[in-house]
């Protein structure tokens, strides 16, 4: 998949989870031709999959139709379009092919198995090159080759702090070429669900794009300084700054790790690093854990190495009391009645959900993952996938994690005023 660029050619970025200008590898790389077409294409926004679930619900629909709108803006003011299309990918690359035969394609490296493997079929048809962007850590950063990735996180994490790479974000490109003269169909209007409104406040209101996310990011690192006790209040439910939020930006491709990295490091600079200002970038590193366990094995993550069994009726009535927040826990239901209105939910709570559906309900765990894909503004294919394994022992030296729910509400809603929040 490398690329050698010749004299009058055309190059199209691919925008997929890269929905920036800053900090893309690809877009840099993209804009050494002479002529450019950026490219964002899908083939349906809902389709069902073997769980009977949508893989993008109207949250996300939302918010990554904002994103792409953000981005078609930041794109004009270099002159530039963001061709939307829907269709499927390889026959939308023939249309531009044909009418430009010197085109070479420039893509950032998927963690989704069903988005590599699309691109790997391209590679035939045109030349193409897939880079880095949605990791920390670039797989040439790390002291070990991919293949060689370890078993379990913290042997991960101690080999990589040991060799820590020197990690600078790209700026934004100042020029861009300009785009070749061609036709294609692309869409002027969002073809997207309208998510579905609640009279409960979310803990935020998530608005897609980059230029949301970098305020996002300037109210939590600088503006409230919220950084700086991340690591003590992570674990609480209700509130805007108890964590960072980041998690859509970075779903999407809006917002860069690497520069959340070089803001926390600068922050740290400024007014001294602690626990919080590490265990920001800790979890970054589980993120990028999970992006390089799917690069490696190009594989679902265990999804598809065996089909999960269709659910009994009463499995699947138990399934749907789970997913609607109808399981009679109120700490679970709480929870989920989040997720259900809102399209997000803390780390704290997925952990929970997660080990009871396993554990308390005998449900499969693929199937909770399904729902999250569906529901989850924040949707992120390895890290959902990765976490749920996680909980459920899958690959996991230690087996699965089991959760005392009640212990855990006691602890993280003492007080109650969490499911009061979603419940009452």
């Amino acid at each position: 998949m490398n690329t050698e660029i010749t004299t009058n050619s055309s190059a199209v970025v691919l925008f997929q989870h890269n929905l920036r200008l800053h900090d893309n590898p690809a877009l840099v790389a993209a804009a050494k031709h002479e002529t450019l077409i950026c490219l964002y294409c899908y083939d349906d926004w809902q389709f069902d999959t073997s769980f009977g679930l949508n893989q993008c619900g109207p949250f996300r629909a939302e918010f990554l139709w904002q994103s792409l709108q953000d981005l078609q803006a930041t794109l004009q003011t270099l002159g530039q379009t963001l061709y939307i299309v829907k269709g499927e990918l390889c026959s939308v690359i023939t249309q531009i092919q044909q009418q430009l035969p010197e085109l070479y394609l420039y893509a950032q490296t998927p963690s989704d198995s069903r988005e590599y493997q699309q691109l790997k079929r391209l590679s035939a048809q045109v030349p193409c090159q897939l880079l880095p962007g949605s990791t920390l850590l670039d797989p040439s950063d790390l002291p070990f080759a991919l293949a060689a990735l370890p078993k379990v996180f913290t042997h991960f994490r101690n080999k990589v702090e040991k060799h820590w790479p020197r990690i600078s974000p790209l700026s934004n490109p100042l020029i861009l070429p300009p785009k070749p003269h061609m036709t294609l169909n692309t869409l002027q209007s969002s073809p997207l669900p309208e998510a579905h409104s609640s009279e409960v406040r979310p803990a935020i209101n998530f608005i897609g794009g980059e230029s949301q996310a970098k305020k996002r990011l300037e109210h939590y690192i600088w503006q409230t300084k919220a950084i700086a006790s991340y690591k003590q209040t992570r674990n609480q439910l209700l509130g805007e700054d108890y964590s960072s939020k980041f998690s859509p930006w970075l779903a999407t491709g809006c917002l860069s790790a690497k520069y959340i990295y070089a803001q926390v490091k600068l922050f740290e600079d400024r007014h001294g690093a602690n626990d919080s200002t590490y265990w920001l970038i800790f979890e970054l590193l589980w993120r990028d854990y999970f992006a390089f366990t799917a690069q490696r094995d190009e594989t679902n993550l265990g999804v598809a190495e065996t089909s999960a069994q269709p659910l009994q009726p009463h499995q699947q009535q138990t399934f749907n009391s789970w997913c609607i927040g109808r399981t009679g826990n109120r700490f679970i239901d709480a929870n989920m009645r989040e997720l259900l209105l809102t399209g997000f939910m803390s780390n704290r709570g997925r952990q929970n959900v997660a080990s009871y559906l396993i554990n308390e309900l005998n449900i499969d765990w693929r199937f909770g993952a399904a729902w999250f894909e569906q529901q989850l503004i924040d949707f992120d294919f390895a890290s959902n996938v990765g976490n749920w394994q996680y909980i459920a022992g899958i690959k996991s030296p230690n087996g699965p994690r089991h959760f005392n729910v009640v212990s855990q509400a006691e602890r993280y809603d003492a007080q109650g005023e969490f499911c009061r929040h979603w419940l009452n």
